[in-house]
This record gives structure tokens, sequence and C-alpha cells, in this order.
């Protein structure tokens, strides 16, 4: 498979807001087989500084293969996404199609 797409699901309280590196790391555990992971953050209205540094840095520097992007991420999650990002090439906001999905909330 070459692209996934990965709903982050804003639906309950607890989902809305992803803080911690820690959560960051369970996310991307299966996404590593992809050539291209689209990030999904509908109902998600805050990330914060460590999530997304794991995301869009540590593993986008690390995976450099892997073409990371997002979609339906609100302005401050946006904001957020950009600050982490912006040593990552390219585009980061995609609306892409899916080949796979997983839902890992």
């Amino acid at each position: 498979m070459n692209e996934i797409i990965v709903s982050i699901r804003g639906d309950h309280p607890d989902q809305a807001r992803l803080l911690a590196r820690a959560e960051a790391k369970r996310l991307l555990q299966r996404v590593e087989r992809f050539r291209r992971v689209v990030l999904d953050f509908s109902g998600v209205t805050l990330i914060g500084q460590s999530f997304a540094d794991e995301v869009f840095r540590v593993f986008a520097n690390a995976h450099p293969a892997i073409s990371l992007s997002a979609v339906n991420a609100e302005e401050q999650v946006k904001a957020m996404i950009m600050r982490a990002g912006s040593q990552v090439q390219g585009d980061l906001f995609d609306s892409g199609t899916t080949q796979a999905s997983l839902d890992l909330s």
C-alpha cells in the first residue's frame, strides 16, 4: 500500500486535544510501511507542541521517504503544525485520496 489516511477523531473531549509526544508515537506506530500518510484532524481543536514536534519534525526527519500531510485542521492546529514542521519540505496541508484508512482513535 502506498497511502493511508489516519483519522484522528475529536468526537470525545479527550480526543479533541492531542498534547503528548507519547500520543504522537502511538499514532505513528503503524504508518511506516506507507509512502504517503495523510493525517485527518477533523474534530481536533488543539495539539501540543510536543505532539506536533514528534510528528512533523522528528518522524518526518527520521522517515524522509514518507510524505506527510494534514487535512481538516483548524487554524490553531495548523499554526502548531506549521511551527513544528517548518523544516519539512512541501505542502503539509493537502487533500489527497486514500487507498486504505486506519482509525487510531
